[in-house]
């Protein structure tokens, strides 16, 4: 949560605090990625743009949820309300064994990051040192995949986006320490629902939240 390495102001001097702390600059980030150019250009049409953790017609997605537009005058807004109207540089770390394209894929969004001021390197690391480091949360940013064993929302809730705790198997994969009280009794409240319906409304507006 303090200080990263991987994190500096543009002389490379390391920052006090982390920008990505600051929610302004996490949708800048967000707002500055073209993900239909991801889509047509780096994984040639094999793919659809994401706007929540289900793919449209399976049990939880939300239909209500819009793409998220690429804006780069907003994103540049962001990072000058944020106190960044000069950028800062970040490097990102992705595994090179791991997904395909990934590498690819990253070298994109650090040249849309770029573009706002957000001077962005790649750096490309094996699976077995990256996922070790990652689950260490020692990287700025990291790459994660999710597939769904299920077929159902309920699945990226447990093993993702719950609030870490071993103890009850939750957030096994939650590499960013996410937590979320509303996410949390949404998971519990889905786990305790049997109608069908109202389990997939209680989905549903987990993905909204």
């Amino acid at each position: 949560e303090g200080p990263n390495q991987y994190i500096t102001d543009n002389a490379g001097k390391q920052l006090d605090k982390n920008p990505l702390l600051d929610a302004r600059v996490r949708k800048a980030l967000s707002l500055a990625i073209n993900r239909k150019a991801l889509v047509d250009r780096i994984l040639q049409g094999a793919a659809t743009e994401a706007n929540q953790w289900m793919p449209a017609d399976t049990f939880g997605y939300n239909p209500d949820i819009k793409n998220i537009p690429n804006d780069v005058a907003q994103a540049k807004k962001l990072l000058a309300d944020a106190g960044f109207p000069q950028g800062f540089k970040l490097t990102i770390h992705v595994p090179n064994d791991r997904y395909p394209q990934a590498p690819e894929t990253m070298q994109a969004v650090a040249q849309f990051w770029t573009r706002i001021g957000v001077k962005t390197q790649v750096e490309v690391l094996p699976w077995a040192s990256y996922s070790a480091r990652a689950n260490k949360n020692e990287f700025a940013v990291s790459v994660l995949a999710w597939g769904n064993g299920t077929g159902e929302a309920s699945y990226a809730l447990v093993n993702v986006l719950a609030t870490a705790d071993s103890k009850k198997g939750l957030g096994a994969s939650n590499w960013n320490r996410y937590s979320n009280p509303a996410i949390d009794k949404a998971l519990v409240d889905s786990t305790a629902e049997f109608d069908a319906a109202k389990r997939e409304a209680i989905l549903r507006n987990a993905a909204k939240i």
